[in-house]
């Protein structure tokens, strides 16, 4: 439609409507109509101005026309003819510029000529060779993504990200850049997604150039869709002049174990790390301040580290005075910094460090050992399922009900194995009609002691390769609460073989399992030794002997060893006689009666 037509209308359209003078031709706002899918931009009855205008927004043709979307429909944008608006706003819904579209606001009529992301529901898109460019100011709350190396986003003025998501998805050694004539505000998330190249060791990539500087930098950097990169590697955010770069650099590991509570840093891989302070932290409060080593005590890291005073939230260092360099391949220890038993919805440490340059990383932090919790343990690739204890820092459960839930209906009710049918968790079991969404077993009348290393079969309950979404819940004896477990996906796991002399089954030989030896001498059969007797057949002095010989003695995490311990002290050993020879005599006494 011609220019002259199409100010005909809007000037009939006004008279009709007796509106007021504020609503001159320069400050009309065409708003996008459909409410889902894909349309296009350029497609007039798409839009509507004032009420009644179906035009497509354009202030080349009438000065002062903005677009606004508020929808949960996309505007694809893909034709090389500009459509230049003096001002866009979303405030919901998504504008997807592809190909070889372009879109430009600029400033007309006395409008901002600004490009608004105005909630966490807007989102800007520009893909392939994809262009932006906004006469004044972005700013945003929404979400910013570009796609390939080819997109670019060229802001007159300021870029205002904070609060926002930017999204780099990356398919080259390149990619595609936002610039910025003024300053920029990053503190927002940076979302990577890398496909179709492989990163490596000192990749970098340029994601914003700002004239005015980079004001902020971005608050965290979430990865998605993306292969795992090599140990001891992540993706960074730096600054480097005025530009935000993304790079593969190297950092430090904290590695935990969760049943010893033994925390060591480690730097795997690349260059040495120039450390001047490290902090690790849980706000759950999993720290051990009690049983860690600080490296000034030992020595490992060199002197003149200052610490901070230690708490189970927070344990730090700084070396103010010179610095300490942790090669590649190289470790300290923090000894025990972890507290024992911590269960998995309290596992939240976090390892920050400086380097004596003054950047700010956070390290990666991995843990060892087996949950600490009754888990269920899926193997995806046959479908078999176990529940099992095989941490030896727990309390054991004494288990009344459990049940397994998919919402996708990933579950096989035909190869459940009930505790009612197999006896292996003992009698009492009831179990529910099994159902592709649901199974559960509950005892009314006793409970099973899920003691160190217990481990039983549920049968292949799972669809394999389906869908992992299964969730673990169950009650314990004495708790009216429901518990929600553990599900751990992978090959199960074979549980440890048992710990001689740990007749009480929780993974350490002490005067406890003395007491159980003692409170059942002379009993036929080792039934009551949780199957860490002599297996001489009844229990008697050949258990003793076992048991004095392993005292001290504790299980390691997911291992068929045990780690020595001192022998009882010759007091205890003393007392512990005297108490035998008693319960013997009273024994004794009885079955002469």
């Amino acid at each position: 439609m011609s220019w002259v037509l199409r100010n005909l209308q809007l000037s009939l359209t006004a008279l009709a409507l007796s509106v007021s003078a504020t609503t001159a031709t320069a400050q009309t706002e065409y708003v996008f109509q459909p409410t889902e899918g894909v349309h296009d931009w350029n497609t007039p009855e798409n839009w509507l101005g004032n009420g009644a205008l179906v035009f497509v927004p354009d202030a080349d043709i009438v000065a002062g026309e903005s677009a606004y979307l508020n929808t949960d429909a996309k505007a694809q944008v893909s034709n090389s003819t500009t459509p230049r608006v003096s001002q866009l706003n979303v405030n919901r819904g998504t504008v997807l510029v592809d190909s070889s579209g372009k879109l430009e606001t600029f400033v007309s009529a006395g409008s901002s000529g600004a490009l608004i992301l105005v909630s966490d529901n807007s989102r800007l898109e520009v893909r392939d060779n994809g262009q932006v460019e906004v006469g004044t100011v972005l700013s945003s709350i929404g979400d910013l993504h570009l796609y390939g190396p080819n997109a670019s986003v060229d802001v007159a003025g300021d870029l205002l990200l904070s609060g926002s998501v930017i999204g780099a998805h990356i398919s080259d050694t390149t990619h595609g850049q936002i610039t910025a004539g003024g300053s920029a505000d990053l503190s927002g998330t940076l979302l990577v997604d890398v496909s179709g190249v492989s990163p490596v060791l000192g990749m970098t990539w340029n994601l914003v150039t700002a004239s005015g500087g980079i004001a902020k930098m971005f608050d965290q950097i979430v990865v998605d869709n993306t292969p795992p990169l090599t140990r001891g590697l992540q993706f960074q955010a730096v600054e480097n002049g005025n530009t935000a770069q993304l790079k593969v650099g190297n950092t430090l590991i904290v590695t935990v174990d969760r049943q010893t509570g033994d925390t060591t840093i480690e730097n795997p891989i690349g260059s040495g790390i120039n450390v001047a302070s490290y902090a690790l932290r849980s706000a759950a409060g999993s720290l051990s301040p009690g049983t860690a080593q600080s490296l000034n005590d030992s020595g490992v890291a060199g002197t003149g580290w200052l610490g901070s005073p230690a708490t189970a939230n927070l344990l730090s260092e700084v070396k103010p005075s010179s610095t300490f360099t942790l090669g590649a391949g190289q470790s300290v220890s923090l000894g025990n910094a972890y507290a024992t038993g911590v269960t998995p919805s309290n596992e939240d440490i976090m390892l920050d460090f400086t380097t004596t340059t003054g950047e700010v990383y956070q390290g990666i932090v991995e843990y060892s050992g087996f949950l600490n919790d009754l888990v269920l343990f899926v193997d995806p690739a046959d479908g078999s399922a176990a529940i099992g204890n095989l941490s030896s820092a727990i309390t054991p459960s004494d288990l009344t009900s459990y049940a397994v839930t998919s919402a996708g209906g990933q579950l096989v009710p035909g190869n459940w194995d009930t505790l009612e049918t197999s006896g292996e968790a003992g009698s009492g079991w009831d179990a529910t009609p099994g159902s592709t969404a649901f199974l559960a077993e509950t005892n009314l009348t006793d409970a099973h002691l899920f003691s160190y290393g217990t481990l039983i079969d549920l049968g292949q309950i799972f669809t394999p390769s389906g869908l992992e979404d299964l969730q673990f819940i169950y009650t314990v004896d004495g708790v009216t609460t429901q518990i929600a477990g553990s599900v751990v996906y992978g090959a199960i796991p074979m549980p440890p073989v048992g710990l001689p002399g740990d007749f009480n089954g929780d993974a350490v030989v002490d005067a406890a399992d003395y007491t159980v030896w003692r409170d059942n001498l002379g009993a036929p059969d080792e039934s009551s030794l949780g199957g860490n007797g002599s297996g001489g057949g009844g229990i008697g002095q050949e258990d003793y002997d076992l048991w004095q010989s392993n005292y001290g003695a504790t299980a390691l995490s997911g291992a068929s060893t045990y780690a020595a311990a001192p022998e009882p002290t010759a007091s205890v050993l003393t007392a512990l006689l005297f108490a035998a020879a008693t319960a013997f005599r009273r024994r004794q006494s009885c079955s002469d009666v």
